[in-house]
């Protein structure tokens, strides 16, 4: 939103991360030096479940910590928890959105419609629809046993993935719905370039080619999840 001191008024700015809607997401509100704006209606926003900016915080972690959550704030490096995630997307029709940026300062973006996760009794199982095209700027894999859709969550001690051969949990350094494994990877273990560069960590796979940083072997250098309903 831009505001116009001479006259009073606010003219909405074009949203460069898709739709309108997309572009919802406040994270100032605590700073006292900026002015402030109130809405005559209600706004939906996006609610993040997952965050990723740095290496500060672990992602590394037990069934414990991903079931009731952890990090600094949804700001930051933050996982909202997966109880909390069921009890969210148990009621209404929800969608999800992958936003992620590169180190050349690229911003991605995706959305899948529905979005729902089930509960313990199920191991928090990830229900996801296709990808929305007309609201994103990258394609996706559409492989089953790529795709979070109808895999339970795994972690380190609980690994319910479908390699045979090993841990999705171990080998991707972080928790997830895995299958085997998987095209995206929100919660791999942190990395820095010129590492990062060349290296399987927090990653959207897309293709494997030379200079693309949608491949396996390419760290990102933040990501979000978000729940929009």
């Amino acid at each position: 939103v831009r505001f116009d001191a001479a006259s009073g008024s606010c003219s909405l700015l074009a949203c460069d991360r898709g739709a309108m809607d997309a572009c919802r997401k406040c994270r100032h509100s605590s700073d006292s030096s900026l002015p402030q704006l109130w809405l005559r209606e209600p706004v939906k926003c996006w609610t993040t479940f997952q965050h990723r900016v740095d290496g500060s915080v672990s992602f590394n972690r037990s069934w414990a910590d991903y079931a009731s959550g952890f990090g600094q704030g949804e700001s930051l490096n933050y996982w909202m928890g997966l109880e909390q995630l069921h009890q969210l997307t148990a009621t209404g029709v929800w969608r999800v959105r992958w936003e992620f940026s590169d180190w050349n300062g690229t911003w991605y973006w995706a959305e899948n419609s529905p979005f729902s996760v089930g509960p313990a009794s199920d191991k928090y199982r990830c229900s996801m629809g296709p990808l929305d095209v007309s609201r994103s700027s990258v394609g996706q894999r559409t492989e089953q046993h790529w795709s979070p859709n109808n895999w339970q969550f795994s972690t380190l001690e609980s690994d319910n993935d479908n390699w045979s051969g090993g841990s999705c949990a171990r080998d991707r350094s972080g928790g997830w719905w895995f299958g085997w494994c998987n095209f995206i990877n929100p919660n791999g273990v942190y990395l820095l370039p010129p590492a990062a560069l060349n290296n399987t960590g927090i990653f959207y796979y897309l293709v494997n080619s030379v200079g693309s940083s949608l491949k396996l072997e390419y760290s990102m250098k933040t990501f979000e999840c978000m729940l929009w309903q």
